[in-house]
């Protein structure tokens, strides 16, 4: 049964034309989170062989995203930290949780416990899981469980989602529901991270205020990572482009807190969720 839902993974693969992969073979070699919601239309025994033909759902655009690899050159952002409720999932380890995350270059790939990151790592993650196996589905063979997984970051929650999957036992059901709830995460993460916030500075004279406002954006704001020049407006304000994990609404939250040498921040106006008016005096 389970080669006939890797032959049904590896058709949907081709189909996709990312076949060569690099990450494919690692997809094909653990088929049961993408080909849990099968049904069986025939099994017969044919020259002393078990030949089985399956209805195979898979998720197609979740698997595309799965299949392409970070951008060449780009760096993980993050380390995976402390995982709350681990041990209360059965079936699940600390590898598989970390390989959706690293497949996406969210988080460094763990090779051993040396790769553990300390405590105070600013560029740590933390993941809390709460794992439900409900039981046999009514007039079937499967087995039903939920996963909720919940990402926090150095600026608060980042991430929260919940899936539901199926699989022949309630170990396979909830390691295919964790798959499913981390692939999510990971792929809304690793697009969020291509997102930059703009901070637009208007008056931005002295030019050595604006010099100390890029500093304290990258020193003294969490979840920002570094704050480049991205250029001039035509009115002469200047464009601070922020590259972290936070949107406007929590730049300007932790703005207002902070003091700043010789001058002040005034009338915060956001533009949308990835821009931000400020002005100097």
């Amino acid at each position: 049964m389970l080669e006939a839902r890797r032959a049904a993974l590896r058709a949907a693969i081709s189909d996709l034309a990312l076949e060569r992969s690099a990450v494919a073979e690692q997809v094909l070699a653990r088929p049961q989170p993408w080909t849990a919601a099968y049904r069986v239309l025939e099994q017969r025994v044919e020259a002393g062989q078990v030949l089985v033909r399956l209805e195979v759902d898979i998720d197609l655009p979740r698997l595309a995203k799965r299949l392409h690899p970070p951008p060449p050159g780009s760096q993980p952002a993050y380390r995976l930290g402390r995982i709350d409720g681990l041990e209360r999932c059965p079936g699940v380890d600390r590898q598989r949780v970390v390989e959706p995350l690293a497949a996406v270059g969210l988080v460094v790939r763990e090779v051993g416990p040396a790769t553990a990151p300390p405590a105070s790592d600013s560029r740590e993650l933390a993941l809390e899981l709460s794992c439900r196996v409900l039981g046999k589905v009514a007039f079937t063979y499967l087995h039903a469980a939920t996963v909720t997984a919940r990402v926090t970051g150095p600026a608060g929650v980042m991430a929260r989602h919940a899936d539901t999957a199926f699989a022949d036992d309630g170990d396979g059901a909830v390691a295919a529901a964790m798959h499913g709830a981390l692939s999510d995460i990971a792929a809304r993460l690793a697009t969020r991270r291509n997102e930059s916030l703009v901070v637009i500075v208007e008056e931005p004279w002295p030019a050595q205020n604006v010099r100390r406002f890029q500093t304290a954006l990258a020193e003294a704001v969490l979840g920002v990572r570094q704050v480049t020049l991205d250029g001039l407006e035509q009115t002469g304000a200047v464009r601070l482009r922020v590259d972290g994990d936070l949107d406007a609404r929590a730049l300007v939250r932790q703005l207002r807190e902070l003091q700043f040498p010789g001058f002040e921040l005034a009338d915060f106006t956001l533009e949308s969720s990835h821009a931000v008016h400020v002005r100097l005096e």
